[in-house]
C-alpha cells in the first residue's frame, strides 16, 4: 500500500551540508497581513468571523496578587481571584476559589467559590463546597455544596 524506503549510510553518503557564508544574513520582516470581508458569496463553507462581545459580555477581572478598596460598578460579569474591599454592584459576581470580597455586594448572581464578608442581595446565590461565607446574604434561589461554611444569616427572598 505505502512504499517505505529504507535510509542507510549509503544513501547519505553523497550529500553534504551547503557551505555557510561569510557574511551575516539579516533577516528581513515579512509583510504585514491584510484582512478584508470576503464578500457574501465567498462566505460559503468557510468559518464565520469572530464577532466582537459587546462591552457587557465581557468580564472585568480582579487577578490574584490585586487588591482593590473602593466603588466598583459593572453591567456585566465581574470575577474576583485577588481582593476587593468596597461597594459591589454588578450584574454577576464570581469569587474565586483564591478571591475575596468584603463589603456589600448587589447582584443578579453570585457565585462563592472563596471568601465573602459582608452583605449581599442577589435573585441567584450559588455557594460552593469550598466558600467561606461571613455575613447576610438576600437570596431568591440558593444552591450551596457540601462543606461550605457560612456564618450569618440567609433571607429567602419571596417572588
Amino acid at each position: 500500500m505505502f512504499n517505505k524506503r529504507k535510509s542507510s549510510p549509503e544513501g547519505l553518503a553523497g550529500l553534504e551540508a551547503p557551505p555557510l557564508p561569510d557574511t551575516p544574513r539579516t533577516l528581513t520582516p515579512e509583510p504585514a497581513l491584510t484582512l478584508r470581508p470576503a464578500p457574501a458569496n465567498e462566505t460559503r463553507g468557510k468559518p464565520a468571523p469572530i464577532a466582537v462581545l459587546p462591552s457587557a459580555d465581557k468580564p472585568s477581572i480582579v487577578s490574584e496578587g490585586f487588591t482593590i478598596t473602593g466603588d466598583l460598578r459593572s453591567s456585566g460579569v465581574l470575577h474576583v481571584e485577588g481582593r476587593v474591599s468596597g461597594t459591589l454592584v454588578a450584574h454577576s459576581v464570581n469569587i474565586s476559589v483564591t478571591g475575596e470580597i468584603q463589603g456589600e455586594i448587589t447582584c443578579t448572581t453570585l457565585n462563592i467559590k472563596g471568601h465573602m464578608m459582608g452583605k449581599a442581595v442577589c435573585d441567584e446565590l450559588i455557594v460552593a463546597s469550598t466558600a467561606q461565607v461571613q455575613g447576610n446574604i438576600s437570596y431568591r434561589f440558593l444552591s450551596i455544596g457540601s462543606g461550605a461554611t457560612i456564618q450569618g444569616d440567609l433571607d429567602h427572598i419571596a417572588n
